[in-house]
């Protein structure tokens, strides 16, 4: 499967231009910020922001209830801004719209972490790389949050992650898990040895949505 996928990259780099940005994403890109999905650099908000962007449009296609926000969501709620987009996933909760949120958070500039709400059961599953337990600066955060709107406060739950063995993967991991929450019959945990074919499958996943903007 390695090779097919690695394959399946070669063909759809050789469709890609030079120059231009990414199509099919809420923010717009150069298209030589793919490269980094066949590397292994520290993958950045941006990657993350597609990552995340990949996830929520599998779920709106099989009608999930689920909302998976981008970065700024979370670094809203930490500089405790009352914006539009928290404003209204809030109103979501409470109105019964929304059965959960998934999103990646920052921790200390150079890791990610992964978050998931159910409202319902009024939990926060978090994931980290690591197995470190969750940071106080992101469960504050969330359990203010949840009980400003709901009134309600809101237990904590270890999300299952593949362990991190690099000092890069945790921006491909944690976003897995995520997909592996939601959608699990579609998406194991990622075995930590092929980290790296896993990467390429990304960007495969992110041209292909480019392309198919372009058509």
């Amino acid at each position: 499967k390695t090779d097919e996928i690695m394959q399946q990259a070669y063909d759809m780099l050789s469709c890609l231009p030079w120059c231009g940005d990414i199509r099919g994403f809420d923010h717009n890109e150069p298209l030589h910020q793919l490269v980094m999905y066949a590397s292994r650099a520290w993958l950045g908000t941006m990657h993350e922001n597609q990552i995340l962007d990949l996830l929520q449009r599998e779920l709106l296609l099989k009608g999930s209830r689920i909302e998976v926000a981008g970065m700024a969501f979370f670094t809203t709620l930490r500089e405790a801004y009352n914006c539009r987009d928290t404003g209204e996933i809030g109103e979501a909760l409470v109105s019964g719209d929304r059965d959960g949120l998934g999103t990646m958070v920052n921790i200390g500039g150079d890791h990610w972490v992964s978050i998931t709400l159910d409202f319902e059961e009024s939990l926060i599953w978090y994931g980290d790389s690591f197995g470190q337990d969750a940071a106080e600066e992101v469960t504050s955060v969330v359990e203010w949050w949840t009980f400003h709107h709901t009134g309600r406060k809101i237990g904590s739950r270890k999300l299952k992650i593949s362990s991190q063995k690099d000092g890069f993967s945790c921006g491909l991991l944690g976003p897995n898990a995520l997909f592996h929450f939601y959608l699990p019959d579609l998406y194991p945990l990622i075995d930590v040895t092929k980290v790296d074919t896993e990467r390429v499958r990304l960007l495969v996943r992110v041209a292909q949505r480019h392309l198919d903007q372009s058509i």
